[in-house]
């Protein structure tokens, strides 16, 4: 699996409502390259879905063990 980067994108979520009306830290983390998200040209590869679904469920199980 390749290393995870850290980075910004100017959008809107619904962590807002967690990290300022909750105050619980937040993060996305998914698949797909930010800069084509909710575009025409929106895609994501395979294998990325694939390492975010062992990611998920690696993280899944450290938090229920």
């Amino acid at each position: 699996m390749e290393p995870l980067e850290k980075g910004y994108f100017n959008g809107y979520n619904d962590m807002d409502f967690l990290v300022n009306d909750l105050n619980i830290p937040t993060l996305v983390y998914g698949p797909g390259d930010m800069q084509m998200a909710h575009s025409a040209r929106e895609e994501v590869d395979i294998d990325e879905v694939c390492n975010v679904t062992e990611v998920y469920c690696n993280m899944i199980e450290e938090i229920c063990m």
